[in-house]
């Protein structure tokens, strides 16, 4: 996974090679801190430096896609591309943290 700057030069301020599976989402918390998401079924969490700080293997589904920080930066969302679930996390841990009920849902 890599990540660049965007200006003129667009010159690549992070590259991650222990990712083992596509990157199919990010988002970044207002404090800059960037979260990952991965068909490797990782959830990584990088510091505003692009320091890499938690990660996150253990999910409710297989195929991590869409994620989301909450507005204060203290929760991010994990959505998945194989089953109807969202995963909740510590925004700054990844902690898993309880998530909605989604009984009846198929």
């Amino acid at each position: 996974m890599s990540v660049f700057r965007r200006d003129n030069t667009w010159s690549e301020v992070l590259r991650d090679p222990t990712y083992g599976g596509d990157s199919v989402g990010l988002a970044f918390a207002d404090d800059g801190r960037l979260a990952t998401s991965a068909y490797d079924g990782k959830i990584c969490l990088y510091d505003a430096g692009f320091k890499l700080v938690a990660t996150q293997e253990v999910l409710s589904g297989d195929h991590p896609a869409r994620i989301a920080f909450r507005p204060d930066g203290k929760v991010l969302a994990v959505g998945f591309q194989d089953k109807p679930v969202v995963d909740l996390l510590d925004g700054y841990s990844l902690a898993r943290r309880p998530g909605p009920d989604i009984h009846g849902l198929s």
